[in-house]
């Protein structure tokens, strides 16, 4: 640290006392100069406009020394600070101010002495104490208009450089009152407004606007983007009456504009039709078969079917299997159809925007989605589904404990739901001691599944098996003497099958083509493994002898033969002349329960998510179901296989 700056941060800790009194000093009237001390002034003056600055600065020390007390004083300090200053001196500018600020007497270089101190601490890197010091400043020194402007401009610079938004907010609120430039005011309002907007995080904006002297800009900025706030977390009420404020404010202003686009979305989420059920489902693409089960169970469940009259209806949307494509449904059901709760999603990738929003809305939820964690993402959200850590964890144990299985690989969709199962299933493997030896994934309704298992069993890369592969291709070309065929086969290097078991997140259409790909590449004698959507009859039809010996879990109840003597299971072959599946089952008794829920006199919906988290258990349709802590509708699970060309229990 050079000499000089020692000096002057001894300086500043000196004066750091000075700043924390929490009062301003009352100053007293400085003494008339003698005529001869005015004289010296002006002769120090002229040598150093004369370029003599070392005699005039030497003069200048002598006079300040001499008569402290007197209106010259403060002269003679200013005239060699402003010496320093203009030489870019800060050390030195700072240390003849100081004396003026310091001083028990008062002077008109007051105000102008705190600005330059401060502009001399900020330039000597010292910005906190630049920023106290010129605060001071504003609070007690007598400055004329144009000396605040620019003390605010300072000010409000540096706390933007410190991150001290709020203040910054408070410092560009003086300026576009009182910068007499129009231009510059525009230009601190755009400031200022960008802080609030970008800058202040939402919980620090209450101190912006308990501000009394922010222009109206600012007070509907800081109001609308907390009204926003309060509006996405789903807290509508607290929400319309910062809105109002910001129409108080600045009527005319966009920020108002959007407030009453927001006022009148409000209104219509808030309208509920008490038998209004909201459904969003997959009813066409790739997962239809399963959206359309569910829904049935839904229809079922609420009595839409029968000779009986019932005051439910259904307010049904095809998500399309695409989240943008649910997000839209769950806005029309809510602003369009005013349900009192929505049933769906089902796959992953749309039972998340599904709950988030209903979440945000207020509006219960009851999902048929597997998502792992999925009723974190708010109080508003149940599932009734097999989760996919509970399918995990019995489908390995199964196989680990019923079929001595220890070395596993898989093969998965790169979608949601594949990279969601296969991250579990691997997860699941090593905690119970067992190995992953392989790992693949392709691309959602792939249809050629030859690579992938070649890649699954090292016979695409070839180059890693160079001398193997020379070897068994001169084998070939021997056997081809005589015949008239050129190009070897794809399939001359034996497979590596370094595992016991295939685990396949996927349909029965992928499985259906996946299986034979694996028999034509010799790669015999595996396990398959699956999820519950495997339980169904399409994979007997699909996979064919293939499929022989593979693993998937279900819900017990549905294997039970009392299953098959419920009201449902026979009212739901009667009326859809098919098989109820355990969607159906699932969907079927969600209905029953907000219909039961709902006649009991709950008409609306924070009534109803009440109710619903209050339950610890109901009678459904394969028999009692568990609430638990998570929300989640829980049923036992059991362990499904193929033989002999049929779904049965593992033994």
């Amino acid at each position: 640290m050079t000499l000089l700056l020692r000096g002057l941060l001894i300086a500043t800790l000196t004066f750091s006392a000075f700043l924390s009194c929490t009062t301003g000093p009352k100053k007293k009237t400085p003494l008339n100069a003698p005529p001869v001390d005015v004289q010296t002034y002006k002769k120090a003056k002229a040598l150093l406009k004369s370029g003599q600055s070392a005699n005039g600065l030497a003069i200048l020390k002598k006079l300040a020394q001499k008569q402290p007390t007197n209106d010259v004083t403060d002269d003679a300090y200013f005239l060699m600070a402003n010496f320093y200053y203009s030489r870019k001196n800060y050390t030195q500018a700072y240390r003849n101010y100081l004396p003026i600020i310091k001083s028990e007497f008062q002077s008109p270089k007051e105000a102008k002495a705190y600005l330059k101190s401060a502009y001399c601490l900020k330039y000597n890197g010292q910005s906190d104490e630049a920023l106290g010091l010129i605060s001071r400043g504003l609070n007690y020194a007598n400055m004329d208009n144009a000396t605040k402007v620019e003390a605010h401009e300072l000010k409000g610079s540096m706390e933007q450089t410190l991150g001290d938004y709020p203040q910054a907010v408070e410092s560009y609120a003086f300026l576009v009152q009182n910068h007499p430039n129009l231009n510059k005011r525009k230009q601190y309002l755009e400031r200022g407004l960008n802080l609030i907007e970008t800058k202040i995080p939402t919980e620090n904006l209450q101190s912006v606007m308990r501000s009394q002297s922010l222009p109206p800009e600012y007070i509907a900025s800081a109001n609308f983007k907390y009204g926003e706030y309060l509006y996405n977390n789903g807290e509508t009420d607290k929400a319309y009456d910062y809105f109002k404020k910001v129409i108080a404010a600045d009527p005319s202003s966009s920020y108002a504009e959007r407030a009453r686009a927001l006022f009148v979305q409000i209104k219509e989420k808030g309208i509920t039709d008490p038998y209004a059920i909201g459904v969003i489902l997959p009813l066409t693409g790739k997962h239809k078969h399963i959206g359309q089960k569910a829904l049935k169970g839904i229809q079922l469940g609420l009595g839409l079917f029968g000779n009986g009259q019932t005051p439910f209806k259904v307010a049904v949307f095809d998500s399309q299997s695409n989240p943008e494509i649910a997000a839209k449904g769950v806005e029309k059901l809510v602003t369009e159809d005013h349900v009192i709760a929505i049933v769906g999603g089902l796959l992953s990738k749309t039972s998340i925007v599904v709950a988030q929003l209903c979440n945000k809305y207020r509006i219960p939820n009851i999902s048929l989605s597997q998502k792992s964690k999925l009723t974190n993402i708010g109080d508003f959200v149940f599932r009734n589904a097999i989760t996919s850590e509970l399918q995990i964890r019995m489908l390995v144990k199964t196989a680990m404990e019923k079929r001595n299985i220890k070395s596993f690989a898989v093969l998965y969709p790169n979608d949601r739901y594949g990279t969601e199962y296969a991250n579990i299933f691997w997860d699941e493997v090593r905690a119970r001691g067992g190995n992953i030896t392989a790992a693949q994934s392709y691309q959602p309704n792939e249809t050629d599944f030859r690579n992938h298992v070649k890649k699954l069993v090292g016979i695409y890369y070839m180059e890693d098996r160079q001398a193997e592969y020379k070897f068994h291709l001169n084998k070939w070309h021997k056997k081809q003497r005589g015949y008239s065929r050129n190009n070897p086969p794809d399939d001359l290097l034996p497979p590596i099958v370094n595992f016991q078991a295939l685990f396949i997140p996927d349909n029965t259409k992928a499985l259906g083509q996946i299986a034979p790909m694996l028999n034509y590449f010799d790669v015999q004698n595996i396990t398959l493994m699956g999820t519950n959507i495997w339980n169904q009859p399409s994979l007997i039809t699909r996979g064919q002898q293939y499929v022989e010996g593979a693993l998937f879990v279900e819900d017990r109840s549905v294997f039970k033969q009392a299953y098959k003597n419920t009201k449902f299971y026979k009212k739901y072959i009667d009326t859809f002349e098919e098989e109820p599946s355990t969607f159906s089952a699932q969907s079927y008794d969600i209905a029953k329960l907000l219909s039961m829920i709902i006649k009991s006199g709950e008409k609306r919906r924070v009534d109803v998510r009440r109710r619903l988290a209050s339950l610890k258990s109901f009678t459904g349709a394969k028999g009692k179901v568990i609430i638990n802590s998570r929300r989640e509708m829980v049923s036992p699970l059991i362990s499904l296989t193929v033989k002999d060309s049929e779904i049965s229990t593992v033994e």
